[in-house]
């Protein structure tokens, strides 16, 4: 016995652990093997609507299936739909079909990737440093949600060199109706280093008149 929360991550896995196995064999209408051409029994695979993923039938579970699809865009979306306890295999095809286009036409995505550029700070006495987010940050709500989105930049001030590459030196907080607000550290996408003793001197007396 086994669960539609455990066969979603089961294909998860199979995707993202084994990407090229998954296109080469996941998508195919037909396998012929020892002389014998095998259908496949994924009616969503016709006309490219999904990729994968398959398809069962048990007398306890009746007819189930996991379907994945893709989607184009900046980056591409997948979905990945675990259905079962269907009564037939055409009402299991037409429901994870709906299901599928129901999911890519309400719900939209905030992709933040790794390396975005946030801000340049000025550094106390010289130079300055770009403040870039630490990790990839994807999240997917009803569509209008992102709209009403409240986006917050906070940093750590004063900021002084040396600045090592990767150092965490603010966060950029997010918040969403309905939803915890996420937070991603901003870190310092280069090295930058003290400023020589010159400048030091110089940053001292910043702003003073000479005397008379």
């Amino acid at each position: 016995y086994s669960t539609c929360k455990d066969l979603a991550v089961i294909a998860e896995r199979t995707i993202a652990d084994f990407p090229k196995e998954y296109s080469q064999f996941y998508k195919l209408t037909s396998f012929k093997f020892n002389g014998i051409q095998q259908p496949n029994r994924n009616d969503l695979l016709k006309g490219g609507f999904a990729d994968g993923m398959k398809t069962g039938m048990t007398d306890a579970g009746k007819y189930g299936i996991v379907a994945t699809a893709v989607r184009p865009g900046y980056p591409p979306r997948r979905l990945l739909l675990v259905l079962n306890g269907v009564v037939s295999a055409s009402l299991r095809a037409a429901e994870a079909r709906r299901l599928l286009n129901w999911g890519f036409q309400r719900f939209e995505s905030l992709v933040v990737p790794k390396g975005r550029h946030v801000a340049t700070l000025s550094l106390w006495k010289e130079g300055s440093v770009n403040l870039v987010t630490e990790s990839d940050l994807a999240v997917t709500l009803p569509k209008g949600a992102l709209h009403r989105a409240k986006i917050v930049a906070r940093y750590h001030q004063p900021l002084t060199a040396p600045i090592i590459k990767g150092q965490k030196l603010g966060e950029l907080v997010i918040h969403m109706d309905e939803l915890d607000p996420m937070v991603m550290p901003l870190v310092a996408e280069k090295d930058v280093s003290a400023p020589g003793l010159w400048s030091t001197i110089k940053g001292l007396f910043s702003g003073h008149s000479p005397a008379a």
